[in-house]
């Protein structure tokens, strides 16, 4: 499969995805930050944010796929590790 275009990345930069990596691992629950072009032939960067707010960088050569995320599942899931433990049932039927 062909690494992702620089302008479909640019469309999910603000949201959360999953990237899943040509070599089979995932880096989980991240928001993309910025996506440049690199002057040498090193081809595009995604610059990308942790949950801990360390901004790292990964090729788009390397990424298979990204899946974006429901933002409102992630908020849901928050807010009940907040107040008092739900399972994953009771978060969907809410």
């Amino acid at each position: 499969m062909m690494s992702q275009s620089l302008n479909f990345m640019r469309a999910l930069i603000g949201h959360h995805v999953n990237l899943h990596l040509k070599d089979g691992s995932v880096i989980v629950n991240v928001s993309i930050a910025d996506v440049q072009r690199s002057n040498d032939d090193k081809g595009t960067a995604v610059y990308y944010m942790a949950p801990k707010k360390k901004i790292m960088k990964i090729l788009t050569k390397d990424i298979e796929w990204a899946e974006k995320l429901n933002p409102h599942l992630i908020m849901n899931l928050q807010y009940a590790s907040e107040t008092r433990s739900l399972t994953l049932l009771e978060v969907l039927r809410a």
